[in-house]
């Protein structure tokens, strides 16, 4: 799976890509691909819906939302003739969802990138360092998870790669 957050969300599993029809969809999907291979608890999906509380059908609508998302990589996946499937890809977890990309997202090649050219720097190897921070930078085409409605985990997860 193909994640990309440094900008819009995109998202592509074997070059086909995932688009989730609705926009609260659309930000479940991009907070679980914030914490892409680890697990989001049920209760920090729905603050990230509903930051000023949550209705009394959340529970329902969060399990739509989910299973949108589940479909929507379902189709990917059989559009592509894959082995893997949409209950692998979006897995339930106790308590939770977790996305199992299967190698991560350009967030977590730009932190890679970036903290290797921050060693370089420290070390004194200024060529390199350069080189390494200019190729994290490339990966960046705007603000994290932009066209995506955030709330409050999105946000901060926006800060803290900006």
């Amino acid at each position: 799976m193909d994640l990309r957050v440094l900008g819009g969300l995109t998202v592509h599993e074997a070059g086909v890509p995932i688009a989730p029809p609705t926009a609260p969809t659309r930000q479940v999907l991009a907070l679980l691909a914030a914490s892409t291979d680890h697990a989001v608890p049920t209760c920090a999906i729905a603050e990230e819906l509903w930051p000023n509380g949550a209705p009394a059908e959340a529970e329902l609508l969060l399990e739509t939302h989910v299973r949108r998302m589940r479909a929507v990589i379902a189709a990917a996946l059989r559009a592509q003739g894959g082995a893997r499937s949409a209950e692998g890809v979006r897995a339930r977890v106790p308590g939770g969802y977790r996305l199992d990309t299967g190698g991560g997202s350009d967030a977590r090649a730009f932190e890679r990138t970036a903290g290797a050219g921050y060693r370089a720097m420290g070390a004194g190897d200024l060529e390199p360092a350069s080189r390494r921070l200019r190729e994290a930078l490339g990966r960046w085409t705007a603000a994290p998870f932009a066209g995506v409605t955030q709330g409050p985990h999105l946000r901060t997860r926006a800060a803290q790669l900006t």
